[in-house]
């Protein structure tokens, strides 16, 4: 089994504790780490979007169930058509307490639908052996916001090393330069950044001088 397929699956505990909570109390479940703050992140974002759309298609690439169980009492969430792409799940749909659609899961990007309005990439990005390659089929889905979160981006040139997490094998660390290059090419903007402690890059400490973990909100132009 690998490790991201058995650290999922023993979220269901957690996952419970946060279903509990957010029926009785009107606030969120206040999470860990710097998960606050990424999932307000995505809050605020989702919130632009729905100034636009009623009933926005969400995309998240490579996350679980956890991201969208904290939603609920940060935003209204009942009318997020999410879909959640999983190499390592079963695919199926599921019914979550405070979504009017069932919250679906794909182990296939054939099966994706073409279009998203929010494409997230929670912490994904870095464990992509052609990470330009995939932000094209990404930017190819023609979404009006991309979210990328919690990513160690290097402030150099981009590098490739062995990490210290439940990932097996190797991370490219991409250089920002490049990425902002990439996006302005296809016709998209940064509208917001931010950093977090690097205490939490699962990377060597010897990188850590050149290396930031970012937040970006990109938009169409």
């Amino acid at each position: 089994m690998s490790k991201w397929k058995e650290y999922n699956e023993g979220l269901s505990e957690f996952n419970n504790k946060l279903i509990g909570h957010n029926k009785i109390s009107k606030f969120n479940f206040i999470e860990m780490g710097d998960y606050n703050h990424i999932r307000d992140i995505l809050s605020i974002t989702i919130a632009l979007l729905a100034n636009t759309d009623k009933n926005p298609k969400i995309l998240d690439f490579g996350s679980n169930l956890t991201s969208w169980l904290n939603l609920r009492n940060r935003i209204n969430t009942k009318d997020l058509l999410v879909d959640i792409f999983d190499p390592f799940s079963s695919e199926m749909q599921l019914s979550v307490n405070g979504y009017n659609r069932k919250i679906r899961f794909f182990n296939n990007l054939n099966k994706l639908d073409h279009h998203y309005e929010l494409i997230v990439l929670g912490s994904s990005l870095h464990y992509l052996n052609e990470p330009f390659d995939k932000l094209d089929e990404i930017f190819g889905l023609d979404p009006e916001y991309i979210l990328i979160t919690h990513t160690p981006i290097s402030l150099e040139e981009t590098f490739i090393t062995k990490t210290f997490n439940k990932h097996e094998g190797e991370i490219t660390v991409n250089s920002y330069n490049e990425i902002e290059e990439y996006i302005e090419k296809k016709y998209y903007q940064i509208i917001f950044k931010s950093v977090l402690p690097k205490d939490k890059m699962s990377i060597p400490i010897k990188k850590h001088g050149i290396t930031e973990c970012i937040n970006l909100i990109i938009q169409k132009k």
